[in-house]
């Protein structure tokens, strides 16, 4: 479920950011592959970081946790920016929680699964990134043209 709701928030911008970006801040397109290439400099300092942390002290359920609402706090920060660097700060931070349940997940997942079974529930692990990062634009355009920004607040709050 971790990282379904990660890859949602993830693509749930997709749709709508253009419009944030171009119409709303007045900037150019290029703007939008500087707020996606922030995401991924954040997944770069949060896993590592954390799957650090996870196994030197063998803690799992707190990182988690802290990466889930994280995600959800810099999600709404994110949807309710209103200034370009309020975004690229906003977006970093959702990278680096976006991390840590990545690298703290699939940790939970060898931690309880051994041989066959832990293919099998890695293999879960993807469709459900898969479904979030197929399902994540979908939502976004359609929460989006129905209530906006605040919108995906509410629901990027509502799913982490």
């Amino acid at each position: 479920m971790a990282v379904f709701s990660d890859t949602v928030v993830y693509g749930l911008i997709v749709p709508f950011l253009p419009d944030i970006i171009q119409d709303k801040l007045g900037m150019s397109s290029s703007a939008n592959g500087i707020l996606f290439g922030t995401f991924g400099l954040g997944v770069l300092i949060g896993a590592p970081v954390s799957a650090y942390i996870s196994d030197r002290w063998n803690w799992r359920k707190w990182p988690m946790i802290i990466g889930l609402l994280g995600l959800g706090a810099t999600s709404v920060l994110f949807a309710l920016g209103d200034a370009f660097w309020k975004l690229v700060l906003a977006r970093l931070a959702q990278g680096i929680t976006s991390g840590i349940t990545w690298a703290v997940g699939l940790a939970m997942i060898a931690d309880v699964y051994d041989g066959e079974g832990m293919g099998k529930a890695m293999g879960v692990a993807f469709a459900g990134f898969t479904v979030g990062y197929l399902g994540g634009p979908v939502l976004g355009g359609v929460i989006y043209g129905a209530g906006g920004t605040h919108a995906i607040a509410i629901f990027v709050g509502a799913i982490t």
